[in-house]
């Protein structure tokens, strides 16, 4: 084998190390997506599988597939760190959110989350991106009322996350809101 298909190997166990963790971790608190009830591990997936689909490196994909683990289960942190190593560690933190409920109503907490998801690092911005898409799809198709509010804060999302502005993922998340609207 060369170096490059042990690169690829080593690539691929780092990302089913991933999808294992999150599986498990999503599934230990009985998460199901909201609107069909299926478990939530497809929504990580599909957003991996955005974020490889425009280039994302094995960490960026590996963060896309636990980026909801610290927010939405009992992991922590410190387990993400240590189970995964600190470049995708970084990435999971950069994509929690850190507002609560006593921040403020939605439009605070959510006005809060731009400004902070606007600092972060041009990979966090892409999964974010990523994230964006596939929840459009959901809250569209399933609740519309909702997605009048969504619409809105993904459009205040965009602006605010400029590192990545001009990428074809911030594109095709630009179309999608078109196409939503038409």
């Amino acid at each position: 084998m060369d170096r490059s298909t042990l690169l690829k190997l080593e690539d691929m166990e780092l990302i089913r190390r991933a999808l294992e963790f999150s599986t498990a971790a999503h599934a230990a608190v009985g998460q199901k997506r909201k609107y069909t009830g299926d478990d939530y591990i497809v929504h990580p997936v599909a957003v991996s599988e955005i974020v490889a689909a425009f280039g994302g490196t094995k960490e960026m994909i590996a963060a896309a597939l636990l980026h909801d683990t610290v927010e939405d289960t009992k992991v922590t942190r410190e387990q993400i760190a240590e189970e995964f190593g600190w470049k995708i560690f970084k990435l999971v933190v950069e994509l929690t959110d850190v507002t609560k409920p006593g921040d403020g109503n939605r439009a605070t907490r959510k006005a809060i989350e731009a400004k902070r998801l606007g600092m972060a690092s041009k990979e966090a911005q892409m999964i974010k991106l990523a994230d964006l898409i596939d929840n459009t799809k959901s809250i569209v198709k399933h609740d519309p009322k909702f997605a009048k509010v969504y619409i809105q804060e993904k459009i205040d999302l965009l602006e605010a996350m400029d590192k990545v502005h001009g990428t074809d993922l911030y594109m095709k998340a630009n179309l999608q809101l078109q196409e939503i609207h038409d």
